[in-house]
């Protein structure tokens, strides 16, 4: 997909933004490749490739993200059906974790 694109987007296969795209859209695909520019929520069942030059501000969901140098996100990122757990900083000096701990 290349140029403006205003609305969403929705599929099962593969979506890749051209680097001129400019997209302006909430995204829901199978596979996400980008090298333009995405404004909008991003949700991709298998894998989000956010190469260099390309950029997302929205949050991002997907079980598989990669962001390559020069790659730009501002958002959140949420792995769907994950086993982790995040670092819980409520314990030790106020100012985060006091030290290492298990995950």
């Amino acid at each position: 997909m290349g140029g403006d694109f205003h609305g969403s987007i929705s599929t099962k296969d593969k979506l890749i933004v051209g680097e001129r795209a400019q997209i302006h859209a909430n995204i829901k695909a199978g596979k996400i490749e980008v090298y333009g520019a995405i404004f909008g929520n991003v949700e991709s069942a298998r894998r989000l490739h956010l190469h260099s030059g390309g950029s997302i501000v929205g949050d991002i969901r997907t079980p598989e993200l990669v962001i390559e140098a020069g790659g730009m996100f501002d958002g959140k990122t949420t792995r769907p059906n994950s086993h982790w757990k995040p670092l819980d900083h409520s314990e030790g000096n106020g100012r985060g974790a006091s030290g290492p701990r298990q995950i």
